[in-house]
C-alpha cells in the first residue's frame, strides 16, 4: 500500500534526514540542474539553448504532473463503480490494476523527463511489452514498430536528431493509445477456497466397482451397488 511505501521511504532516507536534512533534499529533488546536452537521448533534435533553458524544465515538469493528476483524477477511477472506491474498498486490488498504474505512470516520467541517458532505458525496458499489450487499440504491427523504435532509439550513438525524434514519437504513440485503452478491472478476484483442492479433480467411480475415492465398509464411496435384473 502506499502508506507502507512511504514509511519505507522514510526508513530507509532516516540516516541521511538526520545527518544533513537540507542537503540532502536539495540534492534528491535539484529542478534546477542543468544536464549536458551532448548525452541527452530523448531531446537532441531541440536547439541546445532550449534544451538547458530553465523554462523548457518548467514546461517539462508541468506536463508531467499534468499527466498524473489527469490519470489520478479522470482515468483510473472509471475503473471503479461511484459507490466503491479503491482508497475506500476493504477488497484487495488485482495485479493488472496495481501494474498497469505503476507502469503507465514511469512512462509518463520517461516521456517527457528533462532527459535520458543511455542507462536509463533499464528504468523501464521490461515494462514496454506489457504496456503496448495493455493497448488493444493497436494492431500487432503497431505493437511491435513500437518496441523497434524505441530500442533503436537507445542503439544509436551518439544520439542525432533523427533518432532523438524517433524515440519521442514512439513514447507519444503508446501514452495515447494506452489514454485511449480500457482500465484493467481493479477488483481482486477471490482465489479457490481452502475447501478446494488445487489438484486434479478426482475420479468418478464407474458402476460396478470401487472408485478411487476409496471404500466404505466394502462399499464403493459408501453406496448399496445392486445387482442388475436378469
Amino acid at each position: 500500500s502506499f502508506p507502507r511505501l512511504f514509511e519505507l521511504e522514510l526508513i530507509l532516507a532516516a540516516p541521511f534526514l538526520t545527518a544533513a536534512p537540507v542537503s540532502y533534499l536539495r540534492g534528491a529533488f535539484d529542478l534546477g540542474r542543468v544536464f549536458m546536452f551532448k548525452w541527452t537521448v530523448n531531446w537532441k533534435f531541440l536547439p541546445e539553448p532550449i534544451f538547458v533553458g530553465k523554462g523548457f524544465a518548467l514546461l517539462l515538469l508541468g506536463l508531467t504532473l499534468l499527466g498524473w493528476a489527469a490519470l489520478f483524477l479522470l482515468k483510473w477511477p472509471r475503473a471503479w463503480p461511484s459507490s466503491k472506491r479503491p482508497w475506500g474498498s476493504k477488497e484487495g486490488l488485482s495485479p493488472a490494476y496495481i501494474v498497469s498504474t505503476l507502469f503507465v505512470s514511469n512512462l509518463v516520467g520517461v516521456a517527457l523527463a528533462r532527459t535520458l541517458h543511455y542507462q536509463f532505458y533499464a528504468w523501464y525496458f521490461h515494462q514496454l511489452p506489457f504496456l503496448v499489450w495493455l493497448a488493444p487499440g493497436l494492431p500487432l504491427a503497431a505493437k511491435l514498430g513500437l518496441l523497434a523504435a524505441v530500442e533503436a532509439g537507445f542503439n544509436v550513438y551518439p544520439a542525432t536528431p533523427g533518432s532523438s525524434a524517433l524515440l519521442q514519437a514512439a513514447h507519444l504513440c503508446l501514452l495515447a493509445a494506452l489514454a485511449a485503452a480500457p482500465v484493467p478491472d481493479p477488483a481482486c478476484q477471490a482465489g479457490p477456497s481452502a475447501s478446494q483442492p488445487l489438484g486434479p479433480a478426482p475420479t468418478q467411480a464407474k458402476a460396478g466397482g470401487p472408485g478411487r475415492q476409496g471404500l466404505e465398509g466394502g462399499k464403493p464411496n459408501g453406496t448399496q451397488i445392486k445387482p442388475k435384473a436378469h
